[in-house]
């Protein structure tokens, strides 16, 4: 193995999972892929035959209501950004040509009011040709009482919302790939009955850029 390949290998174990030095840049791209959209910072990872076991650190998004006509005119109150801690477990197989990880993960807000939640996402990668990937997933959310109680004002547990949609992958070098995704959400159980929810099903788009260390 020449000095080049070797500096490359060294990128490569790097990233997240122990990922070996003879894996392709599409597998490296599609590692990348599932977890570009199920966001937090992995700790203290271990891996055997296809299971991980993590931490996790995670950005958490808020609510602002001037971002929402419905929200302000109902004078409903700020949620701040903050983060969460957890435990995650995924699991990686192949359902004959087709890649798939199941990733479970549970969390719980730093600041004990907003509660805790816990998701299940299936991915499965339909298309893995040369620099582009792409992949299809379901997800469940669940949530507690404090979750629910500071979102949508409704004091039980259970099904927060049910989502699935596209995940895409463009490999643009060794150190460089962009991100996105198209998903479809529906609010679940008792959010679904919150008057706070303007409407219970909602669609997403984002694109990101990311580097590779």
């Amino acid at each position: 193995m020449d000095r080049r390949r070797r500096a490359h290998a060294a990128r490569v174990r790097r990233l997240g999972r122990a990922a070996n030095r003879f894996d392709s840049d599409g597998e490296i791209l599609r590692k990348a892929l599932v977890r570009a959209h199920h966001p937090g910072d992995p700790r203290g990872r271990r891996q055997a035959r296809g299971l991980n076991v993590g931490a996790q650190i995670a950005y958490e998004g808020g609510r602002l209501a001037r971002e929402s006509d419905f929200l302000r005119s109902n004078n409903v109150p700020d949620i701040n950004p903050g983060a969460s801690v957890g435990l995650h477990v995924e699991w990686d197989r192949k359902l004959g040509p087709v890649p798939v990880t199941l990733l479970a993960r549970g969390r719980h807000f730093t600041d004990s009011d907003r509660g805790a939640q816990a998701d299940l996402r299936l991915t499965a990668i339909v298309f893995g040709g040369g620099a582009i990937t792409a992949a299809v997933f379901v997800q469940g959310t669940w949530a507690d009482s404090k979750s629910n109680q500071s979102f949508y004002d409704m004091a039980g547990s259970g099904p927060l919302y049910a989502s699935g949609g596209l995940l895409w992958g463009v490999d643009l070098s060794r150190e460089w790939i962009v991100v996105g995704n198209l998903e479809a959400r529906r609010l679940q159980g008792d959010a679904a009955r919150s008057p706070l929810a303007e409407r219970r099903s909602n669609h997403y788009a984002n694109a990101s850029l990311a580097y590779r260390f």
